[in-house]
């Protein structure tokens, strides 16, 4: 909990990237999308309520909507609502979820899921990375999670022209000077639209690529960072989100349930591409049913010298490893269509 080490940093004197006051604020998701909004940052429309009267004010909504406590993360909490009978259960849960007590309602955007990331050093700012969030859907519930994360994203040239300026003049006006900050949202038919910031690393560990193709990593600056009190060990002057290969973090999602057999991990640890692993669960081991980033059992890195091999790398993935229960069930519910994958109009260094 980086609340936490904020803490021991302000007992012991130790160097850390942010103060209280800015965490706080940044970590708030209404605060931030107010703030969005006073830097000509659009954001989805929001809603609000009286807890006396929910089943009232439940009726002013255009469904569907989502419901969301203001301080959690990692999707904990975060929920679709698509009908009036359903908003209350809904709210309560969300609302449950936050250790304020208190949520945001918003509109649903049915738009691509996307997110930027800026590395400060000193006050500088520079754009490392922009994604799009390919979203696992099932039926009958709504898990926003990934997929497939893609770099760069195919929306990142019109963002650079539109919205860039925007987003670092709010950046700025924050006060944030060294770490990184990374912006989620969509692309809504023309428009980008943020829900919430992240000021940390961030779990969809993007310096995997920057170091990969670029040979530079937020990672190792932020632990210098935390030794030395300084941004340092590589040049910002190497940063730079048009990345020259594409780059895919392949997640593959679990149904739940008691791991009791995985197959196909050896037959793809010769695959080049794959430049790194994560494999959270092993035999033995039962994964919750959460709606969280705890169903991940396996992510994987990827990088490609061009389109067409890394569709053929994913699907290898996909078609190779599995995962079974006590029941000898299949437990991996991801299988995502690579014919989806679409890098727009970014150049890549090697041709198809």
């Amino acid at each position: 909990m980086i609340s936490v080490v904020i803490d021991v940093s302000e007992e012991t004197g130790l160097p850390f990237y942010s103060s209280r006051a800015l965490w706080d604020r940044l970590m708030n998701k209404q605060s931030f999308k107010d703030t969005c909004r006073e830097f000509g940052v659009p954001t989805p429309g929001d809603f609000k309520v009286r807890e006396d009267h929910l089943e009232e004010d439940s009726k002013q909504f255009h469904y569907p909507i989502v419901i969301k406590p203001v301080d959690s993360c990692g999707a904990n909490g975060v929920m679709k609502c698509d009908r009036e009978e359903d908003f209350k259960e809904i709210y309560e849960f969300s609302k449950s979820k936050s250790k304020s007590g208190k949520v945001t309602i918003e509109s649903f955007i049915d738009g691509d899921s996307i997110g930027v990331y800026y590395t400060f050093v000193d006050g500088k700012m520079s754009l490392s990375s922009m994604h799009d969030k390919y979203v696992r859907m099932v039926p009958g519930t709504f898990i926003p999670l990934s997929e497939i994360y893609a770099y760069p994203s195919k929306h990142l040239q019109e963002f650079k022209r539109d919205m860039d300026a925007n987003v670092r003049n709010m950046l700025s006006g924050l006060g944030i000077k060294n770490g990184i900050a990374n912006c989620q949202g969509f692309y809504d038919h023309g428009t980008f639209r943020f829900i919430e910031i992240g000021y940390r690393l961030g779990g969809t560990a993007q310096y995997h690529y920057t170091q990969e193709v670029n040979n530079f990593s937020s990672f190792y600056m932020m632990m210098a960072h935390a030794l030395t009190g300084k941004m340092q060990g590589c040049p910002q002057e190497r940063d730079n989100a048009d990345f020259s290969k594409p780059c895919c973090t392949l997640s593959l999602l679990s149904k739940g349930g008691k791991v009791a057999r995985i197959e196909g991990l050896s037959e793809i640890g010769n695959i080049k591409e794959i430049i790194h692993y994560e494999e959270r669960y092993k035999v033995g081991d039962t994964i919750p049913v959460t709606r969280t980033v705890a169903q991940f059992h396996y992510r994987f890195f990827i990088v490609a010298d061009t389109v067409t091999r890394m569709k053929e790398v994913i699907n290898h993935i996909q078609d190779t490893v599995k995962a079974y229960d006590e029941n000898g069930e299949s437990m991996l519910i991801t299988h995502f269509d690579t014919n989806k994958l679409d890098f727009g109009d970014n150049v890549f260094a090697s041709k198809e």
